[in-house]
């Protein structure tokens, strides 16, 4: 299996400001050259947010407990990494992001619900359909 290359990194949007000043603090897992990102659900002042070292700089309870959680997610995603790559398939930043989030990613499309449909009918041709409804379909 081929070495793959991890990292997360924190970010704030100063484009989209709260009500109170505070601005959204974001996660990138980059991931073999793919990126995903989301956001981690804190907010932080800007003057607060430590570009470089991706935390926040003020010594209060909350900033305490808001860079206490952006370790927490990193070490989620560690897990979450390793468990997809015991499964021994190949995975993607995205991949990462939903299993993380808890987004299934095995729901279908409508193209793939009807590409299944369409190849059901062309095994029942001249059984339970005629041609012509294959062609039409």
């Amino acid at each position: 299996m081929r070495r793959s290359t991890f990292n997360v990194l924190y970010f704030i949007n100063r484009t989209k400001v709260i009500k109170d000043g505070r601005v959204p603090i974001l996660a990138r897992i980059t991931l073999n050259k793919q990126r995903a990102e989301f956001t981690t659900g804190r907010h932080v002042e800007p003057g607060f947010w430590e570009m470089k070292q991706c935390k926040v700089t003020s010594s209060t309870k909350g900033a305490r407990e808001i860079n206490s959680y952006l370790d927490l997610i990193k070490s989620n995603l560690l897990l979450k990494k390793r468990k997809l790559e015991e499964q021994g398939r190949q995975i993607t930043a995205m991949d990462l992001k939903n299993a993380y989030l808890g987004i299934d990613s095995s729901e279908k499309t409508i193209l793939q619900i009807f590409k299944e449909h369409n190849e059901k009918v062309e095994g029942l041709i001249n059984k339970d359909f005629a041609p012509g409804t294959d062609e039409r379909y």
